[in-house]
């Protein structure tokens, strides 16, 4: 518990009640609504690691409306060749540095996404160790120059 803030607690009660109402037909997949109540960077307590297993934390899903408006001018330039529906947002688990499971998160395009989830789990099975995984916009500064991402405190 110590890993995860109170508003992820109260995010994993709510996810458990949302399970337990959900309908033998509903659309909605343990998926989709892990997906939605982690963020890039955030440590995975074991308990939730234990009561979901370790798939339902690799999703790969259309590119979220927040996380498109932060990649514009960015790491996203209009261009000819590649558009939003080229590309797919993969959220993963990784072990840190600390040995703890981190989430981590990646844009790639949609040929490759399910072999890049693949590639993923096999790292994550072997317990490497990856130090961070975000998104590149998240250091972006706005005046040209990129942040050195290894310098960066998260």
């Amino acid at each position: 518990m110590s890993f995860i803030s109170l508003r992820k607690i109260c995010s994993s009660i709510l996810l458990s009640l949302a399970i337990s109402c959900m309908s033998a037909a509903s659309s909605s997949t343990l998926d989709d609504l892990v997906s939605i109540n982690l963020e890039g960077g955030d440590i995975i307590d074991e308990q939730l690691m234990d009561f979901y297993g370790e798939n339902s934390f690799f999703s790969i899903s259309a590119i979220p409306d927040p996380v498109w408006e932060k990649m514009q001018g960015k790491s996203y330039q209009e261009n000819p060749y590649i558009s939003r529906d080229d590309l797919r947002y993969i959220k993963l688990i990784h072990y840190n540095f600390n040995h703890q499971i981190q989430v981590g998160e990646l844009i790639v395009n949609k040929s490759v996404a399910d072999k890049t989830v693949s590639i993923f789990k096999q790292l994550y099975s072997a317990e490497y160790e990856i130090e961070k995984m975000y998104l590149p916009d998240r250091y972006w500064t706005g005046d040209g120059n990129e942040t050195d991402t290894a310098s960066c405190d998260d």
